[in-house]
Protein backbone atom coordinates (compact mmCIF):
# COMPACT_ATOMS: atom_id res chain seq x y z
CA UNK A 1 0.00 0.00 0.00
CA UNK A 2 1.32 3.68 -1.07
CA UNK A 3 1.23 6.72 0.97
CA UNK A 4 -1.18 9.46 0.88
CA UNK A 5 -0.39 12.12 -0.95
CA UNK A 6 2.12 15.14 0.98
CA UNK A 7 -0.31 18.25 1.55
CA UNK A 8 2.48 20.73 1.02
CA UNK A 9 0.19 23.93 1.99
CA UNK A 10 0.83 23.72 5.33
CA UNK A 11 4.32 24.38 6.74
CA UNK A 12 4.07 20.59 8.84
CA UNK A 13 3.88 19.23 5.39
CA UNK A 14 6.02 21.44 3.50
CA UNK A 15 8.96 20.68 5.73
CA UNK A 16 8.14 17.01 5.93
CA UNK A 17 8.57 16.53 2.01
CA UNK A 18 11.46 18.80 2.00
CA UNK A 19 13.46 16.19 4.39
CA UNK A 20 11.54 13.32 2.20
CA UNK A 21 12.92 14.64 -0.75
CA UNK A 22 16.79 15.06 0.28
CA UNK A 23 16.78 11.35 1.31
CA UNK A 24 16.44 10.16 -2.44
CA UNK A 25 19.48 9.49 -3.54
CA UNK A 26 21.50 11.08 -1.60
CA UNK A 27 24.67 8.84 -2.03
CA UNK A 28 24.61 9.23 -6.16
CA UNK A 29 24.13 12.63 -5.80
CA UNK A 30 27.15 13.10 -3.94
CA UNK A 31 28.96 11.42 -6.13
CA UNK A 32 27.88 13.25 -8.97
CA UNK A 33 28.99 16.21 -7.60
CA UNK A 34 32.24 14.99 -7.05
CA UNK A 35 32.86 13.48 -10.25
CA UNK A 36 32.06 17.31 -11.43
CA UNK A 37 34.16 18.98 -9.13
CA UNK A 38 37.43 16.39 -9.95
CA UNK A 39 36.81 17.00 -13.91
CA UNK A 40 36.75 20.37 -13.58
CA UNK A 41 40.02 20.47 -11.43
CA UNK A 42 41.62 18.05 -13.80
CA UNK A 43 40.47 21.00 -16.59
CA UNK A 44 42.35 23.40 -14.74
CA UNK A 45 45.27 21.44 -13.94
CA UNK A 46 45.53 20.29 -17.70
CA UNK A 47 45.14 23.53 -19.25
CA UNK A 48 47.65 25.45 -16.64
CA UNK A 49 50.04 22.49 -16.80
CA UNK A 50 52.84 22.20 -18.07
CA UNK A 51 52.61 19.33 -20.84
CA UNK A 52 50.35 21.72 -22.91
CA UNK A 53 46.77 21.15 -23.98
CA UNK A 54 46.54 17.52 -26.11
CA UNK A 55 47.37 15.51 -23.04
CA UNK A 56 45.42 12.18 -21.86
CA UNK A 57 44.52 14.14 -18.40
CA UNK A 58 42.29 16.60 -20.41
CA UNK A 59 40.52 13.98 -22.11
CA UNK A 60 39.70 11.69 -18.85
CA UNK A 61 38.45 14.78 -17.43
CA UNK A 62 36.12 15.59 -20.29
CA UNK A 63 34.86 12.30 -20.09
CA UNK A 64 34.11 12.29 -16.48
CA UNK A 65 32.80 15.53 -16.58
CA UNK A 66 30.24 13.73 -18.60
CA UNK A 67 29.74 10.64 -16.74
CA UNK A 68 29.07 12.85 -13.27
CA UNK A 69 26.58 14.93 -15.54
CA UNK A 70 24.71 12.10 -16.66
CA UNK A 71 24.90 11.08 -12.66
CA UNK A 72 23.30 13.93 -12.14
CA UNK A 73 20.38 14.25 -14.07
CA UNK A 74 19.37 10.98 -13.36
CA UNK A 75 18.79 12.07 -9.76
CA UNK A 76 17.22 14.92 -10.60
CA UNK A 77 15.11 12.42 -13.02
CA UNK A 78 14.37 10.00 -10.17
CA UNK A 79 13.34 12.80 -7.78
CA UNK A 80 11.26 14.39 -10.05
CA UNK A 81 9.19 11.35 -10.87
CA UNK A 82 9.09 10.44 -7.30
CA UNK A 83 7.81 14.21 -6.46
CA UNK A 84 4.74 13.34 -9.18
CA UNK A 85 4.28 10.06 -7.44
CA UNK A 86 4.05 11.59 -4.55
CA UNK A 87 1.94 14.77 -4.88
CA UNK A 88 -0.65 13.79 -7.49
CA UNK A 89 -3.90 12.81 -6.13
CA UNK A 90 -4.79 8.77 -6.59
Amino acid sequence: MSQPPVDIGTPEGYAAHKAEMRRIMPVTQRVGLAIVALSALGLIVSRYGAHGINTPLLYASFASLLVGWVILAVVIIKRSAYHRRRTSPV
